[in-house]
């Protein structure tokens, strides 16, 4: 990841994230979790670091220039024991959307984590999130494993799924890219799909 310095973020298996500065060539590394490891790296548009790892959810603390367990998690005490994959803005600019293996959460900035969207709230055949994209009209696309596509229309509370039935490759889809033309490409098991 790039954040708004330039500076490139990276994170593999172990116990690192670390921050590379170009201007500089400096590297300065963050531990976290010695159990865990980052799966995915985002900067919102406040310039928060986030960061989505096999225990939850973590943010870089400028204060203490480490990364922390996120801890608006209300009541949902599962919440750091999930891996989450996927880390978007909200259009709104509200807060983030949050892929997990379990839902898919939003973080709201003041009140912290809302309602889990997942197969108890029927918003989800399967909770497996890999991936989750808003278009401009603010309809969510979630990439899952082994649901194929889920459409989610918020505006109208109207869920789509669109699995191999409907033409799909495969079932279990890792990403939504949009490109200038309003297609979606979606990243199968099978190719990619357009």
């Amino acid at each position: 990841m790039i954040d708004h310095e330039h500076n490139i973020w990276a994170s593999c298996h172990g116990q690192y994230i670390d921050k590379y500065n170009p201007n500089t060539t400096s590297i300065q590394s963050y531990k976290i979790h010695p159990h865990t490891e980052s799966y995915y790296l985002y900067e919102d548009p406040n310039h928060t670091i986030w960061a989505g790892t096999r225990l939850g959810l973590l943010y870089l603390d400028p204060k203490q220039e480490k990364f922390i367990p996120y801890p608006k998690i209300n009541e949902f005490n599962n919440f750091h024991n999930q891996r989450f994959q996927h880390i978007v803005a909200a259009h709104n600019g509200k807060g983030l959307w949050l892929s997990s293996e379990n839902s898919l959460y939003f973080l709201d900035y003041e009140k912290g984590i809302t309602i889990p969207y997942n197969t108890d709230n029927q918003l989800l055949k399967n909770n497996y999130v890999y991936f989750c994209y808003e278009d401009k009209a603010g309809v969510l696309w979630l990439a899952t494993k082994g649901s194929g596509l889920i459409k989610w229309d918020k505006a109208n509370n109207k869920v789509e799924q669109f699995t191999t039935q409907d033409g799909l490759s495969h079932n279990i889809i890792y990403a939504v890219y949009e490109d200038d033309y309003e297609r979606l490409w979606l990243p199968s098991n099978y190719g990619l799909m357009c």
